[in-house]
């Protein structure tokens, strides 16, 4: 194991804040994954870097749970017309964001859940 690594169990839990704002972005490009050979899922957040306040502004408001913000070039050639440069972080794995993942995710698919209820600060953060 590696010295920095901080178990899962140690953190506290979501509150109910930071859960409104992963639903709110996971109704955009917030995606939740669960890593090959992973127990648990993480959250990973990516815009353009044009888009760096806001991507840090969601890193904050998930602390302790966010790894560093990073920027890199991805080449979208595949899919779209070229290169971007992002911004995006991703948290650690914990059960909580598994719990979140197996509502979200049907064959790895995401789905909006049918039980999920909008409220404004969701609302906010799907269009922001």
């Amino acid at each position: 194991m590696r010295a920095n690594f901080k178990r899962y169990d140690n953190y506290p839990s979501l509150s109910k804040r930071q859960l409104e704002v992963i639903e709110g972005t996971l109704l955009g490009d917030a995606h939740l994954e669960i890593h090959k050979n992973g127990r648990h899922a993480s959250y990973r957040f990516e815009q353009t870097i044009r888009n760096r306040e806001y991507v840090d502004h969601i890193h904050d408001f998930l602390k302790p749970f966010s790894n560093e913000v990073k920027d890199h070039i991805v080449d979208k050639t595949k899919w779209s017309k070229g290169m971007y440069e992002l911004s995006c972080f991703r948290t650690c794995c914990h059960p909580e964001f598994t719990q979140i993942h197996s509502r979200w995710y049907k064959n790895k698919t995401k789905i909006i859940p049918q039980d999920i209820q909008l409220n404004w600060n969701k609302i906010s953060y799907w269009f922001a």
